[in-house]
């Protein structure tokens, strides 16, 4: 596998500074929203979405920035889930990392990311761990959003 990297992206989301992040999720959609370094609530949609995570740590690489956005490029987590055959062939996934600087990490796999209008949700879903295949359901219920 290529060597990962991560490329800044500007997806007209601020993230810096953000405080109050709510997620809502629903099968492949996952709604943000969050106040920004303004005090104004900003909100965007990530389609198609494979797997989230959040961490409430400050969880940097080296020469990436505490409160930008990037897109990460040969991702080790994407081979992965495309390893144990979760994405399918036409299938476009993209590895999002947005840093929120003080407040944690949010990572996204998803095919995009677009800004919205505040306060739309999404129902949330609840994932059932069937007895097909359990310890890849099990992993799967949880990387989609099951946290």
């Amino acid at each position: 596998m290529k060597t990962p990297e991560k490329i800044q992206v500007d997806l007209g989301i601020q993230v810096a500074d953000g405080e109050n992040l709510k997620l809502s999720f629903n099968d492949t959609q996952l709604l943000v929203s969050f106040d920004d370094w303004k005090e104004n609530q900003t909100s965007f949609r990530c389609s198609d979405v494979l797997s989230f995570r959040w961490q409430p740590i400050e969880y940097f690489h080296q020469d990436e920035r505490p409160d930008s956005t990037y897109e990460i490029i040969n991702s080790e987590w994407i081979k992965a889930h495309d390893d144990q055959g979760m994405i399918g062939s036409a299938a476009i996934v993209r590895h999002f990392k947005l840093n929120f600087n003080a407040i944690g990490c949010l990572e996204v796999l998803c095919s995009e990311i677009k800004t919205t209008e505040p306060n739309q949700a999404v129902e949330p879903t609840i994932i059932a761990v069937t007895d097909c295949a359990p310890s890849s359901t099990l992993r799967a219920s949880y990387d989609r959003g099951s946290l």
